[in-house]
C-alpha cells in the first residue's frame, strides 16, 4: 500500500534476524491488509516468500485509521535515527502553520499538522523537530542528508546558521574582487609551487596552500550563486 512507502524496509542484517525467527517460531504477526493491498508486514510477507512459508494475512480492522496504523507500528519497530524519524513524519504530514490542525477528510491521504504534533508521532523532542523543520524549508539538499542518516537535524541547523551569516556578509560584499584576489593568490602559488619542486624545497606545503585556495574559490562560487538565486 501506499501508506507503507513512506517507510523503509529493514536493513539486510535486520531482515535475516526475521527470517531466522519466522523460520524457527513461524510468523506470529499477521500481515495486514488495506484496499487489497499490503498496510502492514512488507517485511514479514518478503521473508516468508524467501523462506517458502505461507504468509498469514488479515484486513484492517473496521474504524482503525490506515495512517494511524502504519505510523503507530513502524515508528515502533523500526531503528531509525532521530533525523530519519523526522523526515519520514515529515514526508507523510506537510508542515502547517502554528494554530489549528487541518481535519482529517480521508483514512488515505496525509494532513499538514504542527511541529508539536509531528515530534509527538514521531516519537522526537521539539527540538529535533523544529531543526529539521527549518532546514528542510531552506535547504532540500542538507535536508536529504539528515533524512539518510548523515547528519543530525542539531548539526544540519547549526549549518544552515552559518551559510545564512556567511550569505548576509556576501550582500554586503563586491564578490567579484574577492574571486580576481583568490585568482591572483592562486597563481601566486602555483608560481611558489613550480618554483618548490625545481628546489625541492617545501612543495608538500605549498600544494596545501594551493589546494586551500580552491577550496575558498568553489565556497565564493558557491555562495554567489545562491545570493543570485535568493534574489530571484
Amino acid at each position: 500500500h501506499k501508506l507503507a512507502e513512506y517507510f523503509p524496509m529493514l536493513p539486510p542484517k535486520e531482515f535475516e534476524k526475521l527470517k531466522a525467527s519466522i523460520s524457527a517460531i513461524g510468523q506470529t504477526t499477521p500481515i495486514v491488509l488495506h484496499e487489497g493491498k499490503i498496510l502492514d508486514g512488507r517485511n514479514r510477507y518478503e521473508a516468508c516468500v524467501e523462506l517458502g512459508v505461507k504468509p498469514e494475512f488479515r484486513d484492517l480492522g473496521k474504524g482503525v485509521d490506515p495512517m494511524s496504523l502504519v505510523e503507530d507500528n513502524n515508528f515502533r519497530r523500526l531503528h531509525l535515527t532521530a533525523g530519519e524519524r523526522a523526515a519520514i513524519i515529515r514526508r507523510i504530514h506537510p508542515t502547517t502553520v502554528q494554530g489549528g490542525e487541518r481535519k482529517q477528510k480521508s483514512t488515505s491521504r496525509t494532513i499538514a499538522i504542527s511541529s508539536d504534533k509531528a515530534a509527538q508521532i514521531a516519537g522526537v523532542s521539539h527540538h529535533v523537530m523544529d531543526d529539521y523543520d527549518a532546514v528542510a524549508g531552506s535547504d532540500p539538499g542538507l535536508a536529504a542528508e539528515v533524512a539518510t542518516g548523515k547528519i543530525t537535524p542539531y548539526k544540519a541547523k547549526r549549518e544552515l546558521d552559518r551559510r545564512k551569516e556567511k550569505l548576509a556578509w556576501m550582500r554586503g560584499k563586491d564578490i567579484p574582487p574577492i574571486l580576481d584576489a583568490l585568482k591572483a593568490m592562486r597563481r601566486w602559488m602555483g608560481t611558489l609551487t613550480t618554483l618548490a619542486v625545481k628546489s625541492k624545497l617545501h612543495h608538500d606545503a605549498a600544494q596545501f596552500v594551493g589546494n586551500q585556495l580552491d577550496e575558498h574559490m568553489k565556497e565564493v562560487r558557491a555562495l554567489r550563486q545562491q545570493l543570485k538565486e535568493m534574489e530571484r
